[in-house]
């Protein structure tokens, strides 16, 4: 079988890095509570997901962008966003901005629903389109005093118990909720990622995309920033790195997963898989005793091509 794991990537500024508490993890699971007092609204927090994660929007006004698609976010709010999502959070507030980010695996659920049929939220949602979560007031309560609770626990035991109840707690409401959409889509976005994600195996360089979309160098290149808050060589090569991962876990050939996601030779993979993930092509060999999820924590990575 096949694990999920989880690669964040953060652009923060240094007060938001002083801000950012890390309540919780090991190689499954992490919960991370972040205060930022005089948030700037110009640094953008992106990040390509290869696993499960919620984000629960606790102060200041925020929007949020899924794979090209924007949402608003009110004190409350609940956002899930799925495996190879790439997504930000814009800060549109200047007041103080709270929130709290759960990311998980759910081989830790593996022996409860061996199916994971819990989860078909995060994993029939079309990215983008399916993220967002507006609690009644029996949610607004219940989240307020389990997302309190996880931040006073003491001991790692108990805290590592009171968080797996809390992602349990989380994701039943989610599969009994309404998720909503975007207010509005960007269709002329979401048809360039599309095409990107279809095409990972070709040159996707920003002046063929630029070309194919009947755009110019710089009009493209601007967009495509505003879509994913990264650059597109980032976003591609995120996308290709990880997905290269997950086959080779599935016990895919390594030469076969390369080709798949558009390597064009071991030495470029070796130097990109090292390069975003700080660790050898080695480490993409799940054993029975290894679920990496999480085990390398948070990368980060320049915003330039």
């Amino acid at each position: 079988m096949g694990y999920d794991i989880m690669f964040l990537v953060y652009f923060i500024n240094m007060e938001e890095l002083m801000a950012r508490k890390l309540i919780y993890e090991d190689e499954y699971l992490r919960c991370t509570h972040v205060v930022t007092p005089e948030p700037d609204s110009s640094v953008l927090n992106a990040c390509v997901c290869d696993s499960s994660l919620i984000y629960y929007n606790i102060q200041g006004e925020k929007r949020a962008v899924i794979e090209g698609n924007t949402y608003s976010l009110h004190p409350g709010d609940l956002l899930i966003v799925s495996k190879l999502d790439a997504f930000y959070v814009h800060e549109d507030s200047s007041d103080c901005s709270e929130y709290m980010i759960c990311t998980f695996s759910r081989y830790i659920f593996r022996h409860l629903d061996p199916e994971f049929s819990f989860m078909e939220k995060f994993d029939q949602a079309i990215s983008g389109k399916a993220n967002l979560l507006r609690p009644d007031k029996r949610q607004t309560l219940l989240f307020e005093s389990a997302f309190q609770h996880i931040r006073l626990v003491k001991g790692t035991s108990k805290l590592r118990i009171s968080y797996i109840g809390l992602l349990m707690m989380l994701i039943n409401e989610i599969s009994d909720s309404k998720i909503a959409g975007p207010l509005e889509e960007n269709t002329e976005g979401r048809n360039i990622l599309a095409y990107i994600n279809e095409n990972l195996t070709v040159d996707l360089s920003v002046k063929n995309l630029a070309r194919q979309f009947y755009m110019s160098y710089s009009q493209f290149y601007r967009l495509f920033k505003k879509l994913t808050g990264m650059t597109l060589s980032n976003y591609i090569t995120w996308k290709r790195v990880i997905l290269a991962r997950n086959l080779i876990q599935r016990n895919v050939k390594v030469k076969d997963a390369l080709a798949l996601c558009g390597f064009n030779d071991y030495t470029t993979f070796y130097k990109c898989n090292y390069k975003y993930l700080k660790v050898p092509p080695s480490y993409n060999h799940t054993t029975k005793d290894n679920d990496p999820l999480l085990q390398f924590g948070f990368y980060q990575i320049s915003q330039k091509a």
